[in-house]
């Protein structure tokens, strides 16, 4: 059936694979997002400046729009809001909950392949890598992308390492910058996983070459990476500038190696031309 399936619709895949990667914007991951940012707007006490690096369709640039379910950890967010994320909570850690949505000074997204939300055919790409049996995920886009459409947020074309300094810049002295991701780095080789570490490092030591502005960082968990380390691919913040105070430590979040995406695309396209070399 699949090589059949191959065979018939031959140019329509191979016009896909030539133009598109393999690209999401998990919705959910903002559960685990906003945690980590009401820490930061706690210790800045000022609304925030967030760039996400690889932003995709900015669905979680968003975050602040959406429900929080945490069970008994508490609840935030919008009752109203068309978007509710209920995470399942495991183990017995105290959760760092806000008191109140983090507030936000400036929101902008930074992707290779940024994503209108308006563009029915780029939604549609997004949508089709979600894995078919993962309905509840895909209830959740279709939801965040409706509201993203009623006020997008700003996605920039652009590669991260050679973008990011300038957006860092542009950011008011006297505003906290959250540079965030959540994925990003496992798309990253790695000596470009290292190099954004050293980015987010240049960011915290004053002007640099990158053009990075003189900012105090506080940050957890270090991904000052050196090549040859794997890519950790949990939800990342760097913020500046914040007191000296160390967040509460948490355990590592778990590792993956992975080669960047162009490469992946390129052994899915080989497995693709094998199937069909072989009927």
């Amino acid at each position: 059936m699949l090589r059949t399936f191959l065979k018939e619709r031959r140019d329509d895949l191979e016009a896909l694979y030539a133009t598109r990667n393999t690209q999401t914007n998990e919705v959910g991951r903002c559960a685990f997002l906003l945690p980590m940012f009401g820490l930061i707007a706690a210790r800045a006490r000022r609304p925030l400046a967030m760039i996400e690096a690889g932003a995709s369709a900015g669905l979680n640039l968003l975050f602040d729009r959406y429900r929080y379910d945490y069970g008994p950890a508490g609840s935030l967010g919008d009752v109203a809001s068309p978007v509710a994320l209920a995470p399942e909570i495991r183990g017995d850690a105290a959760l760092p909950i806000p008191d109140a949505m983090p507030a936000v000074a400036s929101r902008i997204g930074i992707d290779l392949q940024p994503v209108d939300v308006g563009d029915v055919d780029a939604i549609a790409w997004l949508r089709a890598c979600i894995w078919p049996e993962h309905i509840a995920r895909l209830e959740l886009f279709e939801r965040a992308v409706e509201e993203a459409r009623r006020d997008p947020p700003e996605i920039v074309r652009g590669a991260i390492l050679e973008t990011l300094p300038r957006y860092i810049s542009a950011v008011p002295e006297d505003t906290p910058v959250c540079v965030f991701h959540t994925a990003t780095l496992a798309y990253m080789n790695r000596d470009d996983r290292a190099r954004f570490g050293v980015l987010m490092a240049e960011a915290d030591a004053g002007p640099t070459s990158t053009g990075s502005p003189a900012r105090d960082r506080t940050s957890w968990p270090d991904y000052s990476r050196t090549p040859g380390s794997p890519a950790r691919t949990t939800a990342t913040p760097w913020w500046w500038p914040t007191p000296a105070v160390t967040p509460p430590g948490s355990a590592s979040p778990p590792t993956t190696a992975a080669g960047s995406g162009g490469a992946r695309n390129a052994r899915l396209t080989g497995r693709y031309r094998k199937v069909l070399s072989s009927t």
